[in-house]
């Protein structure tokens, strides 16, 4: 934890990397500092589990309460949201963003960002719907896992575009706070969203 990171643009500047409270870093686990190209720090926040061999490459900022499971590897640069779930055998592109309370099953390679509250997984990658036991155990009530579970299946089973599904959450569901982090992230993800 903390060694230099792979990076063949890397000539040993002082960079850093900012560990949080009451993680776990299980065996072989590495967690490289940021570079002077990506702003120069790794950042992982508080209560994550980082279970064997797991790899969080330079500059990437992991939230808190965030599990990576056996393998699961970020390139750099990534994002990954509090209470995200990483699955084993996980390799996740550079500059993906992995949004809040989403879960990702194991051996699913992921090239684009990963939209907030859902279960992605398989080969190729699939929405298997929205995260519904996760958001439960993180303290969501009925009502709003309700409503995330419907803006997920329109923005996801309705074959619409994104932009379209977007515009159709807005226009028949009131947009709580939590909505609004799911519209939020879809309209802002610069790499596209795995769909």
């Amino acid at each position: 934890v903390g060694t230099a990171p792979q990076d063949l643009k890397y000539d040993g500047e002082k960079t850093s990397l900012t560990v949080g409270s009451n993680n776990i870093f299980r065996e072989s686990v590495t967690v490289n500092r940021g570079t002077v190209g990506g702003g120069g720090a790794t950042t992982v926040g508080s209560n994550c589990l980082f279970m064997a061999y797991s790899h969080v490459a330079h500059d990437c900022v992991v939230e808190d309460f965030v599990i990576m499971a056996n393998c699961a590897t970020l390139a750099g640069h990534v994002s990954v949201g509090r209470n995200a779930v990483v699955g084993g055998l996980t390799p996740v592109h550079q500059f993906v963003k992995i949004g809040p309370y989403s879960f990702i099953g194991g051996a699913t390679r992921v090239s684009k960002d990963i939209t907030p509250y859902i279960k992605m997984g398989g080969i190729p990658p699939v929405v298997l719907g929205a995260n519904s036991i996760g958001l439960k155990r993180s303290g969501f009530d009925e009502e709003a896992v309700s409503g995330i579970e419907k803006a997920v299946k329109i923005l996801f089973r309705s074959k619409l575009n994104s932009t379209q599904a977007i515009q159709r959450i807005r226009e028949e569901m009131e947009v709580s706070d939590s909505i609004q982090v799911l519209v939020d992230f879809v309209e802002n993800s610069e790499r596209g969203i795995l769909r």
